[in-house]
């Protein structure tokens, strides 16, 4: 009977258990609490960090419609519409799109009522706006 060592399996285990959660502190706990988002952001689906705007961060509702740039603290700075309509948006990523100019990518992916036709997801790409800090 051969055993497979379990002390390299439980020292991984313990190494990577914090990974997903970025603002863990030591012994995974988090070094910080979270933060209360504005009203207007009632089902924020999907936060990704400006790459254009430092400081800022980028989220939207689960229905879509606008997108909301917000401090750190949850502030709202201000928000832009969509001109694209989306059926279910999920998520948000910022990434260059080219060599001067960085994107939000918006992920129109979700079927919480399960009527989505198939093959109509998609990813929705816009140049990620400039944001006048005060």
């Amino acid at each position: 009977m051969s055993r497979t060592p379990r002390a390299p399996i439980a020292v991984a285990a313990a190494v990577f258990a914090c990974a997903p959660i970025a603002l863990a502190g030591p012994d995974c706990r988090p070094s910080r609490t979270g933060i209360e988002l504005p009203a207007a952001l009632d089902e924020s689906s999907g936060v990704a960090v400006g790459l254009r705007n430092p400081g800022v961060l980028w989220t939207h509702n689960d229905d879509g419609g606008h997108l909301f740039a917000i401090d750190t603290a949850g502030t709202e700075i201000a928000w832009w519409p969509v001109e694209q309509r989306l059926f279910d948006w999920e998520d948000v990523a910022a990434a260059p799109c080219d060599t001067d100019t960085h994107c939000l990518y918006l992920a129109d992916t979700g079927d919480n009522g399960e009527v989505r036709a198939p093959g109509t997801v998609r990813v929705v790409r816009v140049p990620e706006p400039l944001v006048e800090m005060e």
